[in-house]
C-alpha cells in the first residue's frame, strides 16, 4: 500500500538475502537502532525491575538476531545502500495456518524516513504472499520509541491489532 503519506525510498538502496557474512553487521545494526527502546524500557520500568527483566542487557538482544540469523526457517532481507547494511527484515512463513511474521525489523536510526522499512515490509509481505498465505503478523510495543515502527507497518497496510497492557512486578520487593 502506497500512498502520498508514504516516502520514497532512496534511490540508492538496494534489498537483497542476507548472505552469512552479515549476521555480525546485522546484530550491530539492531543494537544501534534498539539504543532508544532500552531507555525507554528502562524508564518505563524503573531501573530494579528493568535489570531484572532484562538481565543481560542489550547481550538478549544480540543473542535474539544471531538465533534470526542462524535459523533455517527465518528468511532475512538487507537493505543496502552506499555498500553498506542500513537495514534489514526477518520473517518467517507458517505454511500450516497460511500465515507469515515479520520477526524482526530494524533501519539505522539515521536512515529513517527514507522508506527502507517500508519497502522491507514490502518485500517480506510479497514473499509471504507468492508463498501462500493470506494473513501477516507483527508484534510490536506500544511506547514512544517504537514510534517509528508502528508508522512503518502501518505505512505498510498493518492495520493495528487488539491493544494489551502487560503489568509486571518484582515479588522481591
Amino acid at each position: 500500500m502506497v500512498d502520498s503519506t508514504t516516502p520514497r525510498m532512496r534511490a540508492d538502496v538496494a534489498i537483497r538475502p542476507m548472505r552469512p557474512e552479515d549476521a555480525e553487521l546485522l546484530v550491530e545494526l539492531s543494537l544501534l537502532a534498539f539504543v532508544p527502546v532500552f531507555e525507554s524500557f528502562a524508564a518505563l520500568l524503573g531501573p530494579a525491575l528493568f535489570a531484572r527483566m532484562y538481565p543481560n542487557g542489550v547481550g538478549e538482544q544480540r543473542e535474539v538476531v544471531e538465533r534470526l540469523c542462524r535459523e533455517e526457517n527465518v528468511t532475512i532481507a538487507v537493505a543496502e545502500a552506499g555498500g553498506a547494511v542500513v537495514g534489514f527484515v526477518a520473517y518467517t512463513i507458517d505454511a500450516a495456518y497460511d500465515s507469515g511474521t515479520i520477526e524482526f525489523l530494524a533501519v539505522r536510526p539515521d536512515e529513517h524516513n527514507h522508506g527502507i522499512g517500508t519497502e522491507l515490509n514490502r518485500r517480506a509481505l510479497q514473499a509471504m504472499r507468492e508463498a501462500g498465505a493470506t494473513l501477516a503478523h507483527v508484534s510490536t510495543g506500544a511506547d514512544p520509541s517504537h514510534a517509528p515502527a508502528r508508522r512503518c507497518y502501518e505505512k505498510s497496510g498493518f492495520t493495528r491489532g487488539i491493544p494489551v497492557v502487560n503489568y509486571f512486578q518484582d515479588l522481591r520487593a
